[in-house]
């Protein structure tokens, strides 16, 4: 198999993967359904090509062309919808999809978009423009213009996580879309090469990356589970299959066994060792793939606990202190204190065996402040250089 059907495969199997992956995670988000859909549209696109070069047959890049227009409305509609902006601009998404639909029904019923298919540039099969072609072309252009528009518009207004979120978005389109564009010229007999052809999956690593990071689309504790429950699943399949199939000879010849006993053995082995397993597999998962994620409930929770029987405050700093490492995974842990006859924080430092109060000027109606006291939640590193940032700017 040659390289450029190898990596049109791969792009796929990966994008259907990745979208239907996305979208079944949460069917009633608008955000994971239109990226879904995207993808989706995104290996209906490549397939379409691997079709193509496989049998030689011109009429299967229509699934290219019909999947490239839907690739570049869902697209638009993605953007819309995760910069809160389709409220104002349904009507115009409206006609974006009906040029789309009506486009793809020239594509399927005539062979305007594309006539034919010639040996080009080294390939045996590619596609030769139709007359309705270059009309073909502007649509889709327009499309991927606009989407891109209207989410660097969003992302230059936007602070905090938002903006690292529309951030890495909007590169993985940048790399995406101009890849997979240079399809286009040689259709027309334009010697440009088709290099998206090998390098169009390049957008899944940095949508992947923005996924896990960024909590775009807010499925990673989703990831997780599946990540813990996959290694389950092929662990505990993989071991059941070995004992009873793969040792079936030993147990039966040798050592006489009978091959029901032993299938009963392996399921009384699984059941005692499935515990402890998966909670061996949820440690390696958390460290290997989420160093960065911890649950803050269970740790505020357990820390709760302890401090509930402690009255006395060096003590009390002294378990914050450690619990916080502990949870946190870091070297260093600061303690504000309110001091409300002042209304300024003080910190506390440990030197040697006790504790010594430094007044710091971080004043109780700062930006910092407000925001944990309105979001109630952690505060993430990159959120934070954002937000102080813009007040700074401000």
């Amino acid at each position: 198999m040659s390289l450029h059907i190898t990596t049109i495969l791969f792009t796929t199997i990966t994008s259907f993967g990745l979208g239907a992956y996305i979208w079944l995670k949460n069917l009633k988000s608008a955000i994971t359904t239109t990226f879904g859909l995207m993808s989706i549209s995104v290996s209906l696109w490549s397939l379409g090509l691997f079709l193509l070069f496989q049998l030689g047959n011109y009429q299967y890049y229509k699934i290219t062309n019909i999947a490239s227009l839907f690739i570049a409305v869902f697209w638009v509609h993605l953007t819309l919808v995760i910069t809160r902006q389709l409220k104002n601009r349904k009507t115009l998404l409206l006609v974006f999809y009906a040029a789309a639909v009506s486009m793809a029904i020239s594509v399927f019923f005539s062979d305007l978009h594309i006539s034919g298919i010639l040996p080009k540039m080294g390939y045996r099969y590619y596609a030769i423009a139709g007359p309705l072609y270059p009309f073909h072309l502007f649509l889709f252009s327009v499309l991927v213009i606009y989407g891109m528009f209207v989410l660097l518009e969003a992302y230059r207004k936007a602070i905090g996580l938002k903006k690292l979120q529309f951030k890495y978005l909007f590169i993985s389109s940048l790399i995406g879309f101009p890849l997979g564009m240079t399809t286009y010229p040689l259709a027309f007999d334009i010697p440009i090469f088709p290099i998206g052809l090998y390098l169009t999956w390049a957008y899944i690593p940095i949508t992947a990356y923005a996924i896990f990071k960024y909590h775009l689309f807010d499925i990673t504790i989703f990831v997780r589970k599946s990540i813990l429950f996959s290694l389950l699943v092929i662990l505990v399949t993989s071991f059941y299959g070995m004992v009873v199939f793969g040792g079936q000879d030993i147990f039966k010849d040798v050592l006489g066994i009978d091959e029901f006993i032993v299938a009963f053995m392996a399921s009384f082995i699984i059941a005692i060792s499935f515990l402890p397993i998966k909670n061996f597999l949820a440690r390696l998962t958390e460290k290997t793939f989420f160093k960065s994620h911890y649950d803050y409930q269970q740790a505020i929770n357990e820390i709760s606990q302890d401090i509930s029987a402690t009255i006395e405050l060096s003590k009390l700093l002294d378990l914050l202190n450690r619990s916080l490492k502990k949870t946190v995974k870091v070297n260093k842990v600061d303690l504000l204190l309110l001091d409300k006859s002042i209304g300024q924080y003080r910190e506390e430092i440990r030197e040697k065996d006790k504790y010594l109060s430094r007044l710091i000027f971080i004043r109780q109606g700062s930006p910092l402040i407000l925001h944990l006291i309105y979001t109630q939640r952690p505060v993430m590193t990159e959120e934070l250089e954002q937000r102080l940032v813009y007040h700074q700017g401000t």
